[in-house]
């Protein structure tokens, strides 16, 4: 069996299924570490992928000393108190109703409109889905984690020029794609 340093040494080599060996021994003692700063089972959820993806990118940085259990339980906590350092920038407001399926709902909407929401939102998933995995991936960290630029930058290793970039292509495909869509829906 492969010790702690072995899989950090495995996986600043770009070795995949190390990766998944050391977030198999840690994943959920470190889903409950962030759970107890978050206080939020899914936001715990959420930073543990979060943690999973830093210790991907940053493998290379760790420096060999010490336990890799405490290097990655201060990457955990640091993600954490990012978060929560993020929500006490932004005002608070109670989160928006949700249907069954996790879409926001809105009473004001007629029947046929939510299923035109709903029909819309799955071309906008398809449309994602088929960008290129360095767009999709800097969307995702944006849009569904909320992180700012500089954040973003930070997870993903890359200058936050690289992700506005990414984030200007990615915005003008899926516009571009998305009057195609559109476009021959009004032809049929």
């Amino acid at each position: 069996m492969l010790t702690d340093h072995d899989l950090i040494s495995r996986i600043s080599g770009g070795d995949a299924v190390a990766l998944e060996e050391l977030l198999r021994r840690y994943r959920d003692p470190l889903c409950r570490h962030i759970r107890r700063i978050a206080r939020d089972d899914d936001v715990a959820a959420d930073l543990t992928q979060e943690t999973s993806l830093r210790v991907w990118t940053y493998a290379e940085q760790w420096d060999g000393t010490g336990e890799v259990r405490s290097w990655l339980y201060r990457i955990a906590t640091n993600v954490a108190l990012n978060y929560l350092r993020s929500q006490r920038r932004r005002p608070n407001v109670e989160p928006a109703p949700r249907d069954a399926d996790g879409y926001l709902a809105d009473a004001s909407e007629t029947p046929e409109e939510y299923c035109l929401r709903r029909e819309g939102l799955a071309v906008l998933h398809r449309l994602v889905e088929h960008l290129p995995h360095d767009q999709r991936e800097t969307l995702s960290l944006v849009y569904d984690s909320g992180m700012d630029i500089g954040a973003a930058a930070e997870a993903l290793g890359v200058p936050a020029g690289t992700v506005k970039s990414r984030l200007h292509y990615a915005r003008r495909r899926l516009l571009r794609e998305w009057a195609q869509v559109m476009e021959w829906e009004e032809i049929e």
